[in-house]
């Protein structure tokens, strides 16, 4: 076993066991989890409501509008978390070991790992099964998503392609993370994942990135060879390291085409965020299938 995958394993158990120790200490938090007017400490904050499923997304955006210019200061310890998954999701998916490390970069094994592409397919296939089980539309898209994308990096790239998609990944991590994030705002986790009131910070947090991820792609398509890279000429840059750059010298993309690839997947997350949320708008509250908690009976 690589270093690498040592550290993976390593960082994976303590994880684990801080998630554990944190579920036990806060579970019982009246503060956190009692919904307003008084419940057991058990109970949960309402899922349903007129400011959870009608005034809390348009809220959201509309802060994130208002600090999409200066959301890169406020919020880069969120926005470099979503960019360093997005990196260590692709490596994943193809089958690599990978720690993202949240201060700039993610460790990424050498070679593919068997084990790796095994447990990714364990966990969407449990994924899958519970989502049918608990009639999950948003699960059974996420999972189905990720097998796919799964067979595609693991299967079908070679390793010059896959690389070019693991520079990719990291400010598509910026757009795709902050939706899943914002559909997970209506979803009932299960008691080990609660997040009861943090949902809504989260989901302002997670729309504000999707925003100021989006706006500067759709500016930067006015101007690729520039705009990318905030007004520095994306093919003449010193910069090495960047992904962007990396993307052009050795994956051979053209400006034009990163940032057609970015504005549309730009498109596609604003669609679904839109979806998702006309999706449980219009649901007759007390019939959502989603608002038990993933894992219990049926």
């Amino acid at each position: 076993m690589n270093l690498v995958a040592m550290v993976c394993l390593v960082a994976a158990a303590i994880a684990v066991y801080l998630g554990i120790m944190i579920h036990r200490q806060m579970g019982g938090s009246a503060w956190m989890n009692a919904p307003a007017g008084g419940a057991a400490p058990g109970d949960r904050v309402p899922q349903e409501g007129f400011f959870s499923n009608t005034l809390a997304v348009p809220l959201a955006f509309g802060v994130a509008w208002v600090l999409k210019d200066v959301w890169w200061a406020l919020g880069f310890v969120f926005h470099f978390t979503c960019h360093e998954l997005g990196h260590s999701l692709v490596a994943w998916l193809g089958g690599y070991w990978s720690l993202p490390l949240f201060v700039g970069f993610a460790l990424v094994s050498g070679e593919p790992s068997y084990v790796v592409i095994a447990f990714m397919f364990a966990v969407e296939g449990a994924g899958l099964w519970l989502a049918v089980r608990r009639r999950s539309a948003p699960l059974f898209i996420l999972c189905a998503a990720l097998a796919a994308g799964q067979v595609f990096l693991s299967f079908l790239t070679g390793k010059p392609e896959w690389s070019a998609w693991m520079h990719f990944g990291g400010c598509a991590g910026e757009l795709v993370l902050p939706v899943l994030l914002i559909v997970t705002y209506y979803l009932r986790l299960p008691d080990l994942l609660r997040w009861d009131f943090f949902r809504y910070p989260v989901m302002v947090a997670a729309m504000c990135s999707l925003i100021a991820a989006g706006n500067h792609w759709s500016q930067a398509s006015a101007d690729p060879e520039t705009g990318i890279l905030w007004g520095e000429s994306i093919t003449k840059s010193r910069d090495t390291g960047n992904d962007m750059v990396k993307l052009v010298r050795e994956s051979g993309w053209t400006p034009s085409r990163i940032a057609d690839r970015y504005a549309d997947l730009t498109r596609v997350c604003s669609g679904g965020v839109v979806v998702c949320y006309l999706w449980f708008l219009f649901q007759t509250p007390g019939r959502r299938r989603e608002d038990a908690p993933v894992g219990d009976g049926a």
